[in-house]
């Protein structure tokens, strides 16, 4: 049964619409009368009815009024307002209020149940809605851990769309956490239940359990649906929770986090994060990143790694981002961020990584005067890899200011070879590997990037001369 307020100045017909109709047959009840807004307001916060009938035009507080104020307090009632002829104005303005039904006076007995049939059909099916919310809900929280393991499971390989649990949790949670991200815990081993419980626990202690949405153990990971507004503090707070998980287990962890997207875009965020991770972890040019002991390698190898972004396209910006998540994975460190994002073009992302990996394994810069000029010679060829023009006597005019037949016997001398032949030797070394590895690359695109003109007949002369083979049939791997 649904409880209703009458409210009109006039005598007659507020007692006639109140007592005249049979209301209970339509399911609703007459909870009080008022004759004008005032007394209307008040008795609509004490009763708190569904339903109000009011006249449109009443002294004191117009019906217009007594709408845009209980609207406010109670957003859920459905009004119905009484006007007679000549009043289309307020009519007008309490549509613009929501109000979806009236009567003209005056009113006939029909057009009066008729009117209060639609309104019970309309309270029905809020009620209804309602209803069904509270027990998707009901059933949301009834979910046991396992439970919610499954379904976060479910989400994450796109198999949850139709069930009723899933509607549940997106309809609890979708307004709340507009915007959510994966978190991937990796164990060097599958976790047992201990292991993964305590990291939750650990990782809820340090950003807080309202931003953990669901977790679920993935052979040797435990993957987070966490909320995206502490998307920008992640980093900070997993390299705590992997130093605190190591004074506990003596386990060492890697995490991976995705990008921010809406929940029912999980899935796919899942498998970009996947396909990232397996991209890392076959990739041999990070390997080889990552065991590089000197200097000179750290210099070969991280032209390579960023030569190779380059030529798949990969925008500066995302080129920073992959940067440092692959060193804070194989550092085991905090980067410095702040200094990254300062960089703005290749020749200082290239710097950048080097002295990062140098600093981080302690690879030091030599400590003799003759070794510290060489290292200045390499610091440059590399960074500065693509100028076909990168002679020694341009190094010692630009950047060096020294004598070129100094430096000259002065590399011979810790190189054991010219300058003229370790750098051609270099750069096509480093075009081999580029070549084998970047399926789609053109030749051409390879060679400008490795220092040789556009045309590439003296790189695929030089290539021959060293490989064996020209750069098409290396290539191909024939």
């Amino acid at each position: 049964m649904y409880k209703m307020i009458v409210i009109d100045d006039e005598d007659i017909e507020r007692e006639c619409l109140a007592s005249l109709i049979p209301w209970e047959d339509y399911g609703i009840q007459v909870a009080d009368t008022a004759w004008n807004g005032i007394e209307g307001l008040e008795k609509i916060r004490t009763l708190k009815p569904e339903i109000v009938i009011t006249d449109i035009k009443m002294p004191i507080m117009s019906g217009i009024e007594l709408i845009r104020q209980a609207k406010t307090e109670f957003p859920k009632t459905v009004f119905a307002v009484l006007s007679g002829y000549g009043e289309y104005e307020y009519t007008s303005q309490a549509m613009e209020l929501g109000v979806r039904h009236y009567l003209l006076k005056p009113c006939k007995e029909e057009q009066i149940v008729k009117m209060a049939r639609k309104i019970r059909m309309e309270l029905d099916e809020v009620r209804e809605a309602e209803e069904k919310r509270h027990r998707d809900q009901s059933r949301l929280r009834r979910l046991k851990p396992r439970a919610q393991a499954q379904l976060f499971a479910d989400m994450l390989e796109d198999r949850e769309k139709g069930s009723l649990d899933y509607q549940a949790f997106l309809e609890e949670h979708r307004e709340k956490y507009p915007e959510i991200f994966l978190l991937t815990m990796k164990f060097p081993k599958i976790p047992d239940y201990l292991e993964s419980f305590s990291l939750t626990n650990i990782l809820a202690e340090l950003m807080g359990e309202g931003h953990i949405l669901l977790s679920v153990p993935v052979e040797q990971e435990v993957v987070y649906l966490l909320d995206g507004r502490i998307r920008g503090d992640i980093e900070q707070v997993t390299n705590r929770v992997i130093r605190e998980y190591h004074k506990l287990f003596s386990l060492e962890l890697e995490a991976e986090f995705s990008e921010t997207g809406e929940i029912p875009a999980v899935s796919v965020l899942y498998h970009r994060l996947r396909d990232e991770q397996e991209r890392e972890k076959t990739d041999p040019d990070i390997k080889t990143l990552k065991e590089a002991d000197t200097w000179e390698q750290v210099f070969f190898e991280t032209r390579i790694f960023l030569l190779k972004m380059k030529l798949e396209e990969i925008p500066l910006e995302k080129q920073k981002e992959r940067v440092y998540k692959i060193l804070e994975s194989f550092l085991r460190t905090s980067v410095d961020r702040e200094n990254l994002e300062t960089v703005r073009d290749e020749k200082s992302l290239f710097e950048y990584v080097s002295d990062t990996i140098c600093h981080e394994k302690k690879i030091l810069k030599p400590e003799d005067k003759d070794g510290r000029r060489v290292y200045g010679i390499l610091l440059e060829f590399y960074k500065n890899i693509g100028d076909p023009d990168l002679s020694l006597q341009k190094l010692s005019r630009e950047a060096l200011f020294m004598n070129e037949d100094y430096l000259g016997r002065l590399f011979y001398k810790q190189m054991k070879k010219r300058y003229s032949a370790y750098t051609v030797e270099n750069r096509i070394r480093m075009a081999a590997r580029l070549l084998r590895q970047i399926p789609d690359v053109r030749i051409s695109q390879v060679a400008e990037e490795c220092g040789y003109p556009a045309d590439g007949q003296y790189f695929s002369r030089m290539f021959k001369k060293l490989t064996g083979q020209t750069p098409s049939e290396y290539k191909s791997g024939e």
